[in-house]
């Protein structure tokens, strides 16, 4: 697991959930989403970021990966909010 700051200094905790899955979640008041054409999200925008867009480069374990996917997984419990991202590594 690896942690990011929010422009507020709020934690996103970043855990890699098996070779090609992350899962992103921290507290957020409110998040936004754009979806794609296909039905699925184009981009995911935590308060204060940090913002996840489809094809948008990410670093983990010491790799960039290049973000394929995104699924919303936020739920209202004590204000987290979440996504999963499908990325694959860039070498």
């Amino acid at each position: 697991m690896e942690i990011v700051k929010s422009r507020y200094g709020l934690d996103r905790s970043i855990e890699k959930l098996d070779h090609e899955t992350f899962r992103v979640i921290g507290e957020s008041n409110f998040y936004k989403v754009a979806p794609n054409e296909k039905g699925g999200l184009q981009m995911y925008d935590f308060e204060g970021g940090p913002t996840y867009f489809v094809g948008a480069k990410i670093k983990y374990g010491g790799l960039n990966w290049e973000v394929l996917a995104i699924h919303n997984v936020s739920a209202e419990i004590n204000k987290l909010s979440g996504c999963i991202l499908k990325a694959k590594p860039v070498y």
